[in-house]
């Protein structure tokens, strides 16, 4: 019974030891969701819309993208088979 108890003591330590967790004041700074969309082929800038400015790309991965040129989002991306 002994050796259960300090088994599961040491797989629960193991456990715990190699969890990682972000400080309050380090939320938003680091980007742990990156997406590509490929080396760009075409690319159009919308002057259309007032409101937000779009950056209208074609890839050679043939994705179609859209990016918000003030933030650098990706709006909507779309992957065409053909």
């Amino acid at each position: 019974t002994m050796a259960i108890f300090i088994s599961w003591f040491v797989y629960f330590f193991l456990l715990f030891r190699f969890s990682f967790a972000v400080f309050e004041d380090q939320v938003g700074k680091f980007d742990w969701r990156q997406q590509y969309i490929g080396k760009v082929r075409f690319a159009y800038f919308d002057t259309q819309s007032q409101a937000s400015k779009k950056l209208l790309l074609a890839t050679e991965q043939n994705v179609v993208a859209s990016l918000n040129s003030r933030t650098g989002d990706l709006c909507k991306s779309t992957i065409n088979l053909f």
